[in-house]
């Protein structure tokens, strides 16, 4: 098994702004494509991950010049990534998202439906309440009709009436123009996103939320129940949302629920923990008194810190 070790932040390529090499941010499970872009002497030299550039060791078979896909294992430090083959690589490929930013897709195509009735059910689906009971049922909607599904449905018999077959239709009579590029850009997202479940092994759905000063952007991830079944029936016990919200920045959510209730954890930035414990309290009067849920645990930690702090490692496994 070929690996990259020793590898510690180097100057940030050259589209990149000043500081941009401050901190290497690679989150487990996501799949990036490096380059090998200088190689001193067999086996190290510069490697391009993302937009940082970093000095590394790698494995001397891998020429400069070479591009490859990995899939982040390990967040690190050392940061830990693997390297894909056919059939991964091909996923992985498809699983590098559109560079039109998901958000601002959503918002041109539902600027775009007031004026077009054509796009009205597109935007029903896409419109998320920001009251939350109405978001509930509009996220429930959303995860099932987000085009994530779409191909398993279709393998079933079934003609999903979801993202992918609106959009379908859609760009069949689009021309060129801005609506089309949002609409192409948003199948994307989701081809991405499905590329991605295929990685991990559970469906990630791509998220757009309502938010004071503009949309935030997220996922939900659904977590396979450990030991159960693949394929069509299989069953999910948790599912993950992760939100990078203005004032306290990357937040994620997990949610499990079992026979006894809901399990639930928060992590955020240690800095901003205590403005998340201070609310605790009202969140679980919500989650218990007004919306009825059983809740069998409520936990509060701080995120993993940046990949890297300093001098770091990087192993690419083959």
């Amino acid at each position: 098994m070929s690996q990259v070790g020793a590898v510690g932040p180097g100057a940030a390529p050259p589209a990149a702004a000043p500081g941009a090499a401050e901190g290497v941010r690679l989150a487990a499970g996501t799949v990036v494509e490096a380059q090998i872009l200088e190689s001193a002497e067999p086996g190290s030299g510069r490697v391009a991950v993302g937009r940082w550039v970093l000095d590394a060791r790698f494995p001397a078979e891998l020429p400069q010049g070479a591009r490859f896909q990995a899939r982040v294992e390990v967040e690190g430090p050392p940061v830990v990534l693997r390297l894909l083959e056919p059939p991964e690589a091909d996923a992985a490929r498809l699983a590098v998202p559109p560079r039109q930013a998901l958000a601002r897709a959503v918002v041109r195509l539902l600027e775009a439906a007031r004026s077009d009735p054509d796009l009205a059910p597109l935007a029903r689906l896409l419109r998320l309440s920001p009251e939350p009971r109405a978001l509930a049922s509009d996220l429930a909607r959303w995860v099932r009709e987000s085009g994530v599904f779409h191909e398993s449905a279709l393998a079933r018999g079934e003609v999903p009436e979801d993202l992918k077959t609106l959009a379908g239709r859609l760009l069949g009579r689009l021309g060129d123009g801005p609506v089309r590029e949002a609409l192409e850009g948003l199948v994307r997202h989701v081809e991405a996103h499905q590329a991605r479940g295929a990685l991990t092994g559970g469906p990630v759905i791509p998220l757009v939320l309502p938010w004071p000063g503009g949309a935030v952007h997220g996922e939900i991830a659904l977590e396979p129940e450990r030991g159960g079944r693949g394929g069509p029936g299989r069953r999910y016990r948790a599912l993950r949302i992760r939100l990078d919200l203005p004032n306290l920045g990357p937040v994620e959510v997990r949610a499990a629920w079992s026979p006894e209730g809901v399990r639930l954890g928060l992590a955020a930035r240690a800095e901003v923990l205590p403005l998340v414990r201070a609310r605790l309290d009202g969140l679980r009067r919500a989650l218990t008194r007004d919306a009825g849920v059983r809740l069998v645990g409520l936990a509060v930690e701080a995120l993993r810190p940046p990949a890297v702090e300093g001098p770091s490692v990087l192993e690419v496994r083959a």
